[in-house]
C-alpha cells in the first residue's frame, strides 16, 4: 500500500512497511522540496530516509501490515518540518546515544546522522513519532546570459560571504574577456553582505578605469537591496532598472 496527496504546504504520504517504499517517499519528497526552496537537499533527505528507515526496521519490524506515515511540511524560509509515525511499540529516546568516533559502530548511526543535521528532533508516543526540523542550505549560483549585447548575472539566491568569491572570479574571468556591458538581475536575491557590496564595488571600479563608461546595471532588485545600493552610494556606479515603485531610503 502506498498513499500519497498534497495538502496546501503539506505532502502526506501512507505506506506498509518496506525499504522499497521509502526510497520511493524520499524520491516524491525531494520534488516537494524543490517547489519551495533552491539549495543543497543532501541534509534534509538523508534524515528523511533514516527516520523512515528506522520506523520500518525498528518501529514496526519489517511487517508489512505495519503503516508508516510521513509528513512533509514546508514551514517557509528554507525551513521544513519532518514528522514520521509507525505502529511499533516503541523506544526510550535516551538510549540512542552512540560513539561516532568509533568507526566500527555498527547500531544506532541513524540517529546520530539525524541529530546532527537536524535543527531540532523531537520524540512523542513512545519514540514511535519522531519529528525533524531541517533547514535546506541554499548554495548561491549565478547564472550568466546573453541579451542583445549584455551579459546578464543572474543569482540563485542571496549574496553574501560565503558566495562573494564566487562572483568576483565570474566577474574577473567576464573582464578580462573584454565584456563591457553588465546587468545584474537580482529577482532570487533577498539579501546582500558587506563582502558581497564590496565585489560589486570592485567591479565598478574595475569597468570605470578600463572602459570609462558606466554599462553597469542592476535590476529587479527589492526595496531593501535599492537602499543598500543607495546608502553606500553604489547607485552612482549602477544604474538601477526594472522597479515596481519608487524606493526612497527608509529613515531608521
Amino acid at each position: 500500500m502506498y498513499q500519497s496527496h498534497t495538502d496546501n504546504n503539506k505532502l502526506i504520504i501512507r505506506f506498509s512497511s518496506d525499504l522499497a517504499a521509502a526510497d520511493r517517499v524520499v524520491l516524491e519528497s525531494q520534488d516537494f522540496f524543490g517547489r519551495f526552496a533552491q539549495g543543497n537537499q543532501s541534509d534534509v533527505k538523508t534524515v528523511l530516509r533514516e527516520l523512515l528507515i528506522n520506523a520500518v526496521e525498528h518501529g514496526n519490524r519489517g511487517n508489512p501490515d505495519k503503516q508508516v506515515e510521513c509528513v512533509v511540511e514546508y514551514l517557509g524560509g528554507e525551513r521544513f518540518k519532518l514528522e514520521v509515525k509507525d505502529e511499533g511499540e516503541g523506544f526510550d529516546p535516551f538510549q540512542l546515544k552512540v560513539d561516532m568516533d568509533d568507526p566500527l559502530q555498527t547500531r544506532k548511526r541513524g540517529y546520530s546522522l539525524i541529530n546532527q543535521l537536524a535543527d531540532v528532533v523531537e520524540f512523542e508516543d513512545h519514540g514511535s513519532r519522531v519529528t525533524a526540523f531541517v533547514s535546506i542550505t541554499r548554495e548561491t549560483g549565478v547564472d550568466v546570459l546573453d541579451e542583445a549585447g549584455w551579459k546578464v548575472l543572474v543569482p540563485t539566491g542571496n549574496l553574501t560571504a560565503s558566495s562573494a568569491e564566487n562572483l568576483r572570479k565570474i566577474l574577473v574571468d567576464l573582464f578580462e574577456m573584454d565584456f563591457k556591458k553588465f546587468r545584474f538581475d537580482l529577482k532570487y536575491v533577498e539579501d546582500m553582505d558587506s563582502m558581497a557590496l564590496g565585489v560589486m564595488a570592485g567591479f565598478g571600479k574595475m569597468m570605470e578605469e578600463k572602459t570609462g563608461d558606466k554599462a553597469l546595471v542592476v535590476s529587479n532588485a527589492n526595496r531593501d537591496l535599492v537602499n543598500l545600493f543607495r546608502m553606500t552610494r553604489l547607485e552612482k556606479v549602477y544604474r538601477m532598472e526594472g522597479l515596481d515603485e519608487p524606493h526612497p531610503i527608509d529613515i531608521l
